[in-house]
C-alpha cells in the first residue's frame, strides 16, 4: 500500500506561519528563528498565499554578492509571487511528492485541501517518513 501525505501530516507537518510578503527579509529571519520553522508562507494584502520562503531561500540570497537589506520578503523567496506556490494535496503519494522536491530542489511544500493550508512539509520529513516505513 502506497504513504500517503496524510498519513504522516498530523505527526510530520510543520505548522503553518503566515508573514506579509512585502514585509522586510530581516523580520521574515527573525521569525523563523524565534519560532523555530524552516519555512513561513508568504501572503499578500488579502491574506492569500502567494510564495512560500524557506531557510535555503535566505541562505541563497546573503550568500550572493550585492544582496541588499531590508528588501521584500518575496523578493528572496525562489517560489516568488508571479511563480507556482510549491504545494500538495493530502491525497497525494508521498513517494510522488518527494520525486517532486528532488526534481525541482523544493525544501518545503504547502499541503492544501479545499483551499485550505493544513500544514508545510519538508524534504526532512518526507525522506525519514518513506524511510521509515522502509525499514518496517
Amino acid at each position: 500500500m502506497a504513504l500517503l501525505v496524510r498519513d504522516i501530516l498530523c505527526r510530520d507537518a510543520m505548522r503553518i506561519v503566515e508573514f506579509a510578503a512585502d514585509a522586510p527579509i530581516e523580520s521574515a529571519v527573525a521569525l523563523m528563528g524565534f519560532v523555530g520553522l524552516p519555512a513561513l508562507v508568504l501572503i499578500d494584502c488579502r491574506r492569500r498565499a502567494v510564495a512560500l520562503l524557506t531557510e535555503r531561500d535566505i541562505v541563497d540570497y546573503f550568500a550572493r554578492p550585492g544582496f541588499k537589506t531590508a528588501c521584500r520578503a518575496a523578493l528572496v523567496a525562489r517560489s516568488a509571487p508571479n511563480d507556482e506556490l510549491p504545494q500538495c494535496s493530502s491525497c497525494d503519494r508521498l513517494s510522488t511528492v518527494m520525486q517532486r522536491m528532488n526534481e525541482e530542489n523544493l525544501r518545503a511544500v504547502l499541503v492544501v485541501e479545499g483551499g485550505v493550508g493544513l500544514g508545510l512539509l519538508t524534504q526532512d520529513a518526507v525522506a525519514a517518513a518513506i524511510a521509515k516505513v522502509e525499514t518496517e
